[in-house]
């Protein structure tokens, strides 16, 4: 008999977060420890789950009544610092923490087979997840900075100088779900004694190298934009095991040129399919899927992709009768063998 499915509950993933915030090293001295680094740890999530605007309201509402219940009881925080106290300490924790915390909510949603519901694309025979990660940025001011900031210049008449923070952010994503399974992010910042600035690439390169060694099970396929559609970028991603699905628009010509060529001549694939949408008007929505395999990316290395463009076309008539036709163009380039059966 197999296990039945054991749902995935709020109260069990914060359980889980309770107890890996218990074990965090507090940087304080003791002597003045006065509340508990669990409670600034859990605060800060509290202020993300209940999707407060500002630390401040989050205090104001807690301290008039009307969340005090939900933080006490649902988050156990037994006493809440201030906005500015709370701010004060979390910059002293060390990132590298939260890694941990992640590793058991990934752990809980494959023994209660959330995971499941991600499965995208069988190669082989074997299940494969699709893993969305890009840039981001979490702060930014002209005034405030710290010695791990990101320095740089508005591209304005001023060139005013930035401090930032940034990370390379990753999440399991599927198309048909709602939700999404974030991975550990990696910060960009600049280490002790370095003089030049870190950046997203370097960020991606430490993500995949804690990613394989946390999941070294798992098959994924990466999806990325244009930034990583280069001969590093895909080589790193083989290297790894994984299969990618790279948006791509600055490429050098020759390999759109290289497709072009052949989509005139028919020698690419196709998949055309048609849906019809709305209610009082009625939208045709045409996509027309065209692939060729096997195409070199550049001439500086011998890197092998395989080409996929999409042309969307929308036509519909408006109540005054006026006929409207929109049509979009998408291209990717991936290392998965496109067919009829898997381009849509």
């Amino acid at each position: 008999m197999c296990r039945p499915n054991k749902k995935l509950k709020i109260e069990s993933c914060i359980e889980i977060l309770s107890e890996s915030f218990q074990k965090f090293k507090d940087p304080r001295d003791k002597s003045l420890i006065k509340i508990s680094l669990s409670d600034f740890l859990m605060s800060s999530y509290a202020v993300f789950a209940l999707k407060y605007p500002s630390l401040l309201s989050f205090e104001k509402d807690y301290y008039d009544g009307n969340i005090s219940k939900s933080c006490n009881g649902l988050f156990g925080i037994k006493n809440l610092p201030s906005d500015t106290h709370l701010r004060d300490i979390m910059d002293l924790v060390d990132d590298k923490d939260f890694r941990r915390i992640f590793k058991k909510l990934f752990t809980f949603t494959q023994r209660s087979k959330t995971l499941e519901r991600f499965e995208f694309l069988k190669l082989g025979g074997v299940p494969y997840y699709l893993i969305a990660g890009d840039g981001s940025g979490y702060f930014s001011s002209k005034k405030l900075q710290c010695s791990v900031c990101t320095i740089y210049h508005e591209d304005n008449e001023d060139k005013e100088t930035r401090f930032g923070h940034q990370i390379f952010a990753a999440s399991i994503v599927h198309p048909d779900q709602r939700e999404v399974l974030p991975l550990c992010p990696e910060p960009v910042y600049k280490e002790d004694g370095m003089t030049k600035n870190d950046c997203e690439f370097n960020a991606f390169k430490r993500f995949m190298e804690d990613f394989k060694r946390e999941h070294p099970k798992l098959k994924t396929i990466f999806l990325g934009d244009a930034l990583y559609s280069n001969g590093p970028a895909m080589k790193l991603l083989e290297d790894n095991g994984m299969y990618f699905l790279l948006n791509i628009k600055t490429n050098p010509q020759r390999v759109l040129g290289e497709f072009r060529d052949k989509k005139k001549k028919g020698l690419t694939g196709q998949v055309v399919v048609t849906e019809k949408t709305g209610v009082k008007i009625i939208k045709t929505i045409e996509r027309a899927h065209r692939f060729l395999n096997d195409m070199r990316f550049n001439q500086n290395d011998g890197t092998r992709i395989n080409f996929i463009e999409l042309v969307e076309t929308k036509t519909w008539t408006d109540k005054d009768g006026e006929f409207h036709r929109e049509r979009k163009t998408f291209t990717w380039i991936t290392n998965i063998l496109i067919d009829t059966k898997n381009v849509e």
